[in-house]
């Protein structure tokens, strides 16, 4: 598989390889040539003693062709810090753009997280829960809803940041909803005129439960 590599800082901010020398924190973003996919991201830090660049870790995005088992023990000893690396399989997409994975994180070589996410096709989390190791229940489930700037605004000027955020019991129904620096409960945020008025609820069936994750094509 051809490649090449983007760099970004340690706000994920695109940088030139001449810049890095200049940085104590880094990533190598690999893509493939052909498909310009993200196939992984590696997490650096330069030591403050010894000026040495020693990895900590990264994301890898597992293609249908490779091996899960394989690719995490190809990875998990690399590393001399805290050795965090996630590893994204079991790609869904929609016609939209909208990416759905699951994933597993491990910390010096112990699985300690298990989860989906949904990313929209600005790479943006639209859904995410995390998976019980133990019973395999999900949990910590919630949608983000960004919105068009035309209608909404984006706290901080940062359209990284969901402007409705709705959080689900264990049934999927809604526990209680986010709407910029309040929380709702279902009832008081049906009732808030003005919130209707730009968030039609018949319109948004999407969030009324947490399932489907991945937004119908």
């Amino acid at each position: 598989m051809s490649t090449y590599i983007k760099y970004t800082n340690g706000d994920n901010k695109i940088v030139t390889e001449q810049q890095l020398s200049m940085l104590t924190e880094f990533n190598h973003h690999t893509y493939d040539k052909e498909t310009n996919e993200l196939k992984k991201i590696e997490k650096f830090i330069r030591n403050y003693k010894t000026k040495q660049v020693e990895q900590r870790g990264g994301e890898v995005f597992v293609s249908s062709n490779d091996d899960l088992n394989d690719i995490i023990n190809n990875h998990i000893g690399i590393g001399i810090l805290s050795r965090g690396w996630t590893f994204y399989y079991n790609k869904q997409s929609n016609n939209k753009g909208d990416v759905q994975w699951e994933f597993v994180t491990y910390i010096k070589g112990v699985l300690k997280d298990k989860g989906i996410f949904v990313f929209d096709n600005k790479g943006r989390e639209i859904v995410s829960c995390s998976i019980d190791l133990l019973s395999g229940d999900r949990t910590s489930k919630r949608k983000c809803f960004f919105g068009d700037p035309a209608i909404f605004f984006y706290s901080f000027g940062d359209e990284n940041i969901p402007n409705i955020v709705f959080r689900y019991n264990d049934d999927n129904s809604i526990r209680e909803v986010f709407y910029y620096d309040d929380d709702y409960t279902l009832d008081e945020f049906l009732a808030n005129e003005k919130i209707m008025a730009q968030f039609p609820w018949d319109q948004h069936t999407y969030f009324h439960s947490f399932e489907p994750m991945l937004p119908n094509n």
